[in-house]
């Protein structure tokens, strides 16, 4: 046997009584290759938040515990539990819910809250001995209705990793963003982690590292939470991974695009999809520089090719829009009299946005170039456009220039100044 996880060494939890729950049980003991005495049925009510923890304890925590005690053999080769159908996801503590997958991953231990995670981070794979006395990695997988539960069970490449503090541990059988992230079948970490007194962010690079180095999403989901007892919520198939899968991982760092971190990824996207979320520590003013990278379905991840772009949030917490190019190579030109020709080259390089039109600025013979009202604007219909010329008429000499990319009622950074000199006049000829 593997020290790493596998269905072997995977516990099935399931409600007594329950056929839907004992259908899943069996289903998942198939599909995972879970030996059958690997399975526990409990009399639990089936309610998915208890009352509160005494009620958790009578109904979940001290007959699995004693399960385990009675059967040290097996208890010997379970690294995970998996909480299935019909089994309760929540217990009610001082006004919040708490996680049966957080309580039960440190069941080893009396409950305290707030218990730190030694493995928070962990960089390599976990086995029995890592994990420690009393500790599991744990998943659940209830949905609202065994169907559903089957499908997630089903979805080997692309469980996910739910927790919605911000909702009070929203449930999973019938919460819309829940039921959202399920129909989606990311891959993927949502939410905050809450501990009394504090919020603490799920560790996205944790999760995806671990993912990387070839784990499950079990084990990325017990690295990714730097506390037990909390309301973070681990919710998809025990033995998910990437492996196989094309898609691109998602990388990031503060700054500019040499500060992205291409060792730890914060998410992943399948191939087929367009569109997927990403956790990212954003503070007001910070920029935050975001690559891909895509990988085969061998698993080769492509370094030479990536796309960037950024993120950043004003102090409304308010994501800003990407940044326009500025305008570079301005060059001035008179015509005649009162007309001059403008030319520049703005191309949107990877990370920024193309530019719809651009603002053709001048100084009015004031000596200042005037911002708020443009002598012309112009509109870029080709995308791949990259050199623009435009005329100016009804110029007073001297006179100064600059060009501004405008994207809707956004506006970029303005090039530099090109000056005009007053046309010299010729100096009469004298002693003929």
């Amino acid at each position: 046997m593997s020290d790493y996880l596998s269905g072997q060494r995977i516990l099935i939890v399931y409600r007594q009584g329950d056929a839907d729950s004992e259908s899943f049980a069996s289903e998942a003991a198939s599909m995972l290759s879970v030996p059958s005495s690997h399975k526990l049925a409990l009399p639990c009510s089936g309610s998915e938040t208890l009352g509160n923890y005494a009620t958790f304890q009578t109904e979940i925590e001290t007959p699995l515990n004693q399960w385990l005690a009675d059967n040290p053999t097996i208890e010997a080769e379970i690294t995970c539990i998996l909480l299935g159908h019909g089994v309760g996801g929540y217990f009610e503590d001082d006004g919040r819910k708490v996680s049966a997958t957080a309580r039960l991953g440190n069941i080893g231990s009396a409950f305290v809250g707030a218990t730190l995670n030694p493995l928070a981070g962990s960089t390599a794979r976990l086995t029995k001995a890592t994990l420690g006395p009393g500790r599991y990695m744990c998943v659940r997988i209830d949905a609202g209705t065994l169907a559903q539960s089957e499908a997630i069970l089903g979805a080997m490449a692309s469980p996910l990793y739910l927790d919605n503090s911000a909702n009070s541990a929203e449930s999973l059988r019938t919460g819309s963003a829940c039921q959202a992230a399920l129909s989606a079948g990311d891959m993927g970490t949502a939410g905050m982690s809450a501990s009394p007194g504090q919020d603490e962010r799920i560790d996205s690079r944790a999760f995806y590292a671990m993912l990387k180095l070839g784990g499950t999403f079990a084990e990325a989901a017990f690295v990714s939470v730097s506390h037990f007892d909390s309301q973070a919520v681990s919710a998809g198939n025990p033995l998910g991974s990437l492996g196989g899968q094309a898609g691109r991982y998602i990388y990031a760092g503060p700054g500019s695009p040499g500060q992205i971190d291409w060792q730890s990824p914060v998410g992943w996207a399948p191939a087929s999809r367009e569109m997927i979320k990403v956790n990212l520590p954003l503070s007001p003013g910070q920029k935050y520089a975001i690559g891909a990278r895509a990988v085969s379905a061998p698993g080769t991840e492509e370094h030479n090719t990536h796309v960037v772009c950024f993120a950043e949030v004003n102090h409304a917490t308010e994501l800003q829009p990407a940044p326009l190019p500025r305008p570079t190579a301005i060059t001035a030109q008179r015509l005649g009299a009162e007309l001059v020709r403008i030319g520049f080259t703005c191309q949107a390089k990877p990370g920024y946005a193309t530019p719809a039109a651009f603002d053709l600025l001048g100084d009015s013979g004031q000596g200042n170039i005037d911002e708020e009202n443009p002598l012309a604007s112009i509109t870029a219909t080709d995308p791949s456009q990259a050199e623009f010329v435009a005329d100016i008429t009804s110029v007073t000499f001297p006179a100064k220039f600059a060009v501004r990319p405008r994207l809707g009622d956004q506006p970029g950074p303005t090039s530099d100044i090109v000056e005009l000199a007053q046309a010299r006049q010729p100096t009469p000829p004298i002693g003929l």
